[in-house]
């Protein structure tokens, strides 16, 4: 099975994408697949294909957050995945003071990754100079809750359902 860390989008973050970064951005990239708002998510870490077994270490180290507080994220700039000259995924890159390279150091991860929220794949024709870097008014939200998910792939499309929670402490909590 295929496995990531992810944090859950806010219904208000996720409208912002929908309305106002994808429109403006839609028509500079005829022909490629984009990403259904049920399918929005964070990306903190992509595990990969892991055994059965294996799979209670990642949960283990998803529990041994428990405790930390709620975060807030910033969601300012495309970006393309892997990199701009391999790209196979355009996403927004999400940053947080470093509390996400933290997370990904706890959540056994080693290495640079770039927390990120995927917009659409099948890029590798896409022009990065048609687009621009800011996508103007940043996006803002808190992370209240990690995940362990799973990615599935089937004739439906691709689905991302949760194998483990763990919700964050956030003020209305302590």
């Amino acid at each position: 099975m295929r496995v990531f860390f992810s944090a859950d989008l806010p219904g208000n973050a996720k409208r912002e994408i929908v309305n106002r970064i994808i429109p403006s951005i839609e028509h500079l990239l005829p022909g490629v697949k984009w990403i259904p708002l049920e399918n929005y998510h964070m990306t903190l870490r992509f595990i990969g294909t892991i055994s059965e077994t294996s799979l209670h270490d990642y949960q283990d180290a998803l529990m041994n957050l428990a405790g930390e507080t709620a975060f807030d994220v910033r969601a300012s700039q495309l970006i393309w995945l892997p990199d701009v000259h391999h790209r196979r995924v355009l996403a927004l890159g999400v940053e947080s003071a470093g509390r996400l390279s933290t997370l990904n150091r706890r959540l056994q991860g080693s290495g640079s990754f770039i927390a990120h929220i995927t917009l659409a794949r099948g890029v590798a024709r896409a022009n990065p100079e048609n687009l621009p870097v800011h996508i103007g008014q940043d996006i803002e939200f808190q992370v209240t809750q990690l995940s362990l998910r799973q990615s599935d792939s089937g004739p439906e499309g691709v689905h991302y359902p949760s194998l483990s929670v763990l919700s964050l402490i956030t003020e209305d909590t302590c």
